[in-house]
């Protein structure tokens, strides 16, 4: 995302510096997001952080493959390109959940300045805060910075090739929004009765290939 203009940097607005070395497990990082509070649970009025410590590939790759009451769990990682975390506090388990995802973690350099490095993106784990189930830096797993920086490089500098959505000859004019922001033209979404746009399935998990279009 290119912002229009610069980001005032204050005492409230901060930005995290991309890493230039690989990562070391053990070292503490914080995780933020607005996901649930807990697996299928509700969602916080205030921004959420928590301390995890990066975990080796071994470790990580050993608790997921580990079966839980017998059965085979069958997850499949690649901890070249995934990190894993976990963390404890006073109440738990710390962990990122449903809703934290390209959420950042992120190492603190120097407590005086403050600086902030990205090591990780949230992308997914099995279930929040499970024992035996560290978040993998991606959603409890994630995605590890590191070896994504030759394409992040390419794509500040404009060498990667953009995408563009596919436009086509519907006509909108006649489109009934019913005082909503949006109407789903085509697809398994649909508006509730407060407007709010809503994947299929929701409050459930929506299926693979699923396509809706919305104006």
């Amino acid at each position: 995302m290119k912002l229009d203009k610069p980001v005032p940097i204050n005492h409230c607005i901060g930005v995290a510096c991309l890493p230039r070395d690989l990562d070391t497990p053990g070292a503490n990082c914080n995780i933020t997001g607005w996901g649930t509070l807990n697996s299928s649970g509700p969602t916080p009025d205030l921004l959420q952080e928590a301390p995890v410590s990066l975990l080796s590939n071994e470790v990580c790759e050993q608790n997921y493959t580990e079966t839980i009451a017998g059965r085979d769990l069958g997850w499949v990682t690649n901890t070249g390109s995934m990190l894993c975390a976990r963390g404890h506090s006073r109440t738990g388990i710390t962990d990122t959940c449903q809703g934290d995802s390209g959420g950042p973690l992120e190492k603190v350099k120097g407590m005086r300045g403050k600086r902030f490095v990205l090591r990780g993106v949230t992308s997914w784990g099995q279930g929040c805060a499970y024992e035996g189930f560290p978040g993998v830096l991606q959603r409890g797993v994630y995605g590890r910075v590191v070896t994504v920086l030759s394409w992040i490089n390419d794509a500040m500098q404009g060498k990667i090739r953009k995408a563009h959505a596919v436009d086509d000859s519907d006509d909108y004019s006649n489109v009934d929004f019913r005082g909503a922001m949006w109407s789903v033209l085509r697809g398994p979404c649909s508006v509730d009765a407060a407007h709010c746009l809503l994947s299929p399935n929701y409050p459930n998990s929506y299926g693979d290939n699923q396509q809706c279009k919305v104006r």
